[in-house]
């Protein structure tokens, strides 16, 4: 291996232990943002588009909008931006019987697991070997994506957890995988239409090419979303999160 494979390990190695570290500071108490009061004012604020809230626009959502964006204004304002987008885009009618849905999920690309994690998170286990950058549409790849952020969403018990696992699955990976309109497209939607929905994102076996991605991914990321990335590369690490028998296949062989 040369050096420069060396630094690249490293850089990831390093990024992964910063980040196991800060998570396992996060803990569930709420900050001020997301208090009873500022609850409760927002839900006043939002008394005259109550009518346009889909199903899981509820306590535990306005909570994490006021986490996102810190101020009544600022959540409130995120939540109309919300509303307008689902309408738009058609949400609601994205479901299985979709023919585009259906093709992708055929093509086994990214998958909801029936397990979840051991913090009770739904897994959306994506395999990166099976996308191919240059064949795939944008709008269509986009569709399943909140397709399956949707059915993630819906199944979050929010008494245990309200937010999500996502485990990127990087074996075989190759640069015909890398497509980083989708990648900044998806962290773009998680930050401004699924904010806080986000638990932790594990990278399982990052190869050494993909070090220099992960400068250019890091820079779309603000801290705090920055802190639930976690690179894995040993079963023992990915089982402090996932038990590993919940796992279609071994990420490991």
């Amino acid at each position: 291996m040369t050096s420069r494979n060396h630094r690249g390990h490293n850089r990831m190695a390093s990024s992964a232990r910063e980040n196991e570290s800060l998570a396992s500071e996060e803990g569930p108490c709420p900050t001020v943002s997301d208090s009873e009061e500022n609850k409760i004012l927002l839900e006043e604020k939002a008394m005259g588009v109550r009518n346009a809230f889909p199903k899981d626009l509820n306590d535990k959502a306005f909570a994490r909008f006021l986490r996102a964006f810190q101020s009544v204004d600022q959540a409130f304002n995120a939540i109309l931006r919300y509303l307008k987008w689902r309408k738009e885009f058609g949400v609601d009618l994205i479901t299985v019987e979709d023919t585009d849905i259906k093709n992708e999920l055929r093509s086994g690309k990214a998958v909801l697991l029936e397990e979840k994690d051991n913090s009770g998170r739904p897994i959306l286990l994506v395999t990166a070997k099976l996308h191919h950058s240059k064949d795939r549409n944008l709008q269509t790849l986009m569709k399943f994506i909140v397709y399956l952020l949707e059915t993630a969403g819906s199944q979050c018990d929010d008494e245990i957890c309200d937010n999500f696992c996502i485990v990127f699955d990087m074996k075989d990976f190759s640069m015909n995988s890398m497509d980083y309109q989708f990648v900044k497209n998806l962290i773009w939607l998680l930050s401004n239409y699924y904010p806080e929905r986000l638990g932790i994102w594990l990278i399982v076996n990052p190869p050494v090419l993909f070090s220099g991605c992960w400068v250019i991914i890091r820079s779309w990321l603000d801290e705090n979303t920055a802190k639930k990335v976690i690179f894995i590369s040993k079963p023992e690490q990915l089982a402090e999160y996932i038990r590993l028998e919940a796992l279609p296949r071994n990420l490991f062989l």
